[in-house]
């Protein structure tokens, strides 16, 4: 199906180690097979064996050395951040409860400690908790959450890919010193998709 084509969603990285997540939706299982073939050779977490266990990429966002954000909405369930918290003991999971698909349509990192963010979406005690953590929160335009203004796929320190689309929060991004990539996908929009969405990191390395 056409949901095929936002990779993010099957698969993420904790540390050095692959997770291939439970999916929310029955049509999309059959993502996970791939991943599962990635994933050979290397250390590798299968949770696709968890039922209700639920875990999608677009609800991971790594925000610091051994630090994630882990949304709860439509998607990924409390159930499957449990697992990822006994499966990773080192890490610090922070849940974010919200009512969209996933996290990152409200909440991208741009930058080592800076963000994008819905703040109209997200809970104030999280976006309390990246301020004084030394986070710069950069506010999205809300009216362009419909399009996916805060959905940016990070590619290297301040240098974003974004939805041509999103005016408004583009340029607050620039005002923030973040340099920003455009691309009109206008129809990947209307699928519900955006740039991170499409993207899926299978190697992470500390810079």
């Amino acid at each position: 199906g056409k949901s095929a084509i936002f990779t993010r969603d099957p698969a993420y990285v904790v540390g050095t180690t692959l997770v291939v997540g439970r999916l929310g939706q029955q049509q999309r299982v059959y993502e996970s097979e791939s991943m599962r073939q990635i994933g050979q050779g290397r250390p590798t977490l299968d949770l696709t064996g968890e039922p209700g266990a639920v875990t999608e990429g677009g609800d991971i966002i790594i925000i610091g050395e051994k630090k994630l954000a882990v949304g709860i909405g439509q998607r990924t369930t409390a159930a499957g951040l449990e697992k990822l918290r006994q499966a990773f003991p080192d890490y610090e999971f922070i849940a974010v409860p919200h009512a969209d698909l996933h996290l990152d349509v409200l909440f991208t990192m741009v930058g080592e400690k800076k963000c994008l963010a819905d703040l109209s979406q997200l809970p104030k005690a999280f976006i309390t908790y990246l301020r004084n953590d030394g986070f710069t929160v950069i506010e999205a335009d809300p009216a362009e959450q419909p399009t996916l203004g805060c959905n940016v796929v990070c590619v290297g320190d301040n240098k974003v890919i974004a939805v041509k689309e999103n005016a408004a929060t583009n340029q607050r991004l620039r005002e923030h010193g973040v340099e920003v990539i455009e691309v009109s996908m206008p129809n990947i929009i209307k699928w519900g998709g955006g740039p991170r969405c499409m993207t899926c990191p299978t190697h992470r390395e500390l810079v």
